[in-house]
């Protein structure tokens, strides 16, 4: 942790560390809702939605999760 801050206060002087708490109650929520309304405007103007899923596991058994979406929007989007 301290070797990180040391090495920011050298790549940037004016950064400075968050703490946890602020991270998950402050910054990720409003993220999340920020993304989320983007996502449902976005799809909104998609005359279609094609999803593809995908799952697999590594040599730890660890599950990964993957969602890609394709859609078309209109010509007015841009």
């Amino acid at each position: 942790r301290s070797g990180f801050i040391t090495f920011m206060s050298n790549v940037d002087p004016k950064f400075s560390t968050i703490s946890r708490r602020t991270l998950t109650r402050t910054i990720l929520p409003d993220l999340y809702t920020k993304m989320l309304h983007g996502l449902k405007a976005f799809c909104s103007m998609a005359t279609f939605i094609s999803l593809t899923l995908d799952l697999w596991t590594d040599r730890r058994q660890r599950v990964f999760f993957a969602l890609t979406g394709m859609n078309n929007i209109n010509e007015g989007y841009y």
